[in-house]
């Protein structure tokens, strides 16, 4: 009678096929290379000023005195890019606000995707975590203006 062993060199279909199926589904080009949070930095003249970040619902997501580099999602939703309101105020200095909006993230979302990541990362992957999106301006410097006092 033969007798049957397990052969070490070869993994069973099974464990092949789930790792197939996880690569896939996290499969999206511009979730790899960009990932779903953008660094922003924000730097103000003078130095020491109070930044308050609010997303598109008016919910405060991140405070800090600059400079300071914050991480921000990139999407707020399924196929929706986020948009951010930051305020920016000192003491004997005018308060001040701009926005920080998103745009589609040409290069690795459309590009990437058609060579690489397919279907899965254009409908799937990269709407879910954000990467489609760019947050602009990636930079931020802010001269205040003094005399107009926002308190």
């Amino acid at each position: 009678m033969k007798e049957i062993t397990n052969n070490p060199g070869f993994a069973p279909v099974g464990v092949i096929l789930a790792a197939a199926l996880l690569v896939t589904v996290f499969y999206g080009c511009a979730s790899i290379i960009s990932g779903g949070e953008q660094r922003i930095s924000i730097a103000t003249k003078p130095a020491g000023a109070k930044i308050t970040i609010y997303d598109s619902h008016n919910m405060e997501v991140w405070s800090s005195e600059t400079p300071t580099t914050v991480s921000l999602k990139r999407g707020s939703s399924y196929f929706q890019g986020a948009s951010y309101r930051i305020e920016v105020e000192k003491k004997g200095y005018a308060k001040k606000q701009f926005q920080i909006t998103s745009t589609l993230n040409e290069g690795w979302y459309i590009i990437g995707n058609l060579f690489i990541g397919g279907w899965i990362g254009w409908l799937i992957v990269d709407p879910i975590t954000g990467a489609m999106w760019n947050l602009s301006p990636e930079k931020v410097s802010i001269a205040l203006e003094s005399g107009k006092a926002s308190y």
